[in-house]
């Protein structure tokens, strides 16, 4: 079965903590390897390596973006204090410099509001273990939501695929069922023209072998069963559980080579157009294998 790497998750939890509440939200997106990028509010910052390592271990491959707050926004405000010693010494320095320069005007509040220093945000920096355990749970719930969500694309594209391999087989059977009788034809043609202009028995012995040498180059029989065999292997690939989106392009590039080498042998334009139509559904197979996990 097919898992996508493209899926979303989210979760909420309590933390029974001044009735705050943890979100986690996880998207993921196709990508070569396991890259994982995490956006936390500050108190969450030691715990980094240990939500990557949650995500890590069921997540296979993709870019993962990982997104966790407590109450809101990241950048919302904390609580708030004044320093009321910083507030005095700042008020007794203005009232001796209003004094001692005979500077005129009330001393009041703004002047405090816009000194920075006097008013201060606080913030956590550290959460209980217990509080950890809530936003860890978060985190694995939302993942859960993830590969959902990942495995539903998965079928999608699977169900994609099938289709589009199926539709290659039926090229390659009407290929290896008209390729004989066209290099018959060919050989035949060609014998006939070259008779025509040739008298001795011996050149008419070579020119036939020569024909024959031809006439098996343009044969793409070979091509067509190694491309049978190369499809049940990506109908195999279809039915395993676990990562193979790389055997998967493996598998369509090794396809892909034996339908450039059906389109060079080719002296059909039939056999032409439906070389060219494999190539067509390869490609949209391989943009379709590059988002399997």
């Amino acid at each position: 079965m097919l898992v996508s790497m493209t899926g979303y998750g989210q979760a909420e939890r309590g933390l029974k903590k001044d009735g705050k509440k943890v979100s986690c939200e996880i998207k993921t997106v196709n990508h070569r390897f396991c890259e994982i990028v995490c956006r936390l509010p500050r108190v969450l910052f030691p715990y980094e390596d240990r939500i990557k390592a949650l995500v890590r271990d069921r997540l296979e491959r993709g870019y993962t973006t990982v997104k966790v707050s407590i109450d809101g926004p990241e950048d919302s405000l904390g609580a708030l204090e004044v320093d009321y010693d910083y507030a005095r010494n700042y008020h007794r320095l203005l009232r001796k410099l209003k004094k001692d320069l005979g500077l005129q005007g009330d001393i009041d509040v703004s002047l405090f509001m816009q000194r920075p220093g006097v008013i201060k945000e606080t913030r956590e920096e550290a959460i209980s273990g217990k509080e950890w355990n809530r936003v860890k749970n978060a985190v694995e719930a939302a993942l859960s939501e993830v590969l959902t969500s990942r495995r539903r694309e998965g079928r999608r594209l699977l169900s994609d695929m099938k289709g589009r391999a199926k539709r290659i087989g039926s090229l390659v059977q009407r290929i290896e069922k008209r390729s004989p009788k066209t290099v018959a034809a060919k050989r035949k043609n060609l014998l006939k023209k070259i008779s025509q202009l040739q008298d001795s028995a011996y050149a008419g012995l070579r020119i036939e072998e020569e024909i024959s040498i031809f006439a098996d180059r343009c044969d793409v029989v070979e091509e067509c069963v190694r491309l049978k065999s190369h499809l049940e292997s990506l109908e195999a690939m279809f039915k395993k559980v676990g990562s193979v989106g790389r055997k998967l392009i493996f598998m369509l590039q090794e396809i892909n080579r034996e339908a450039n080498t059906i389109a060079s042998k080719a002296q059909d334009a039939q056999i032409s157009h439906d070389a060219v139509s494999i190539k067509e559904e390869l490609e949209r197979l391989r943009e379709q294998a590059e988002n399997v996990v």
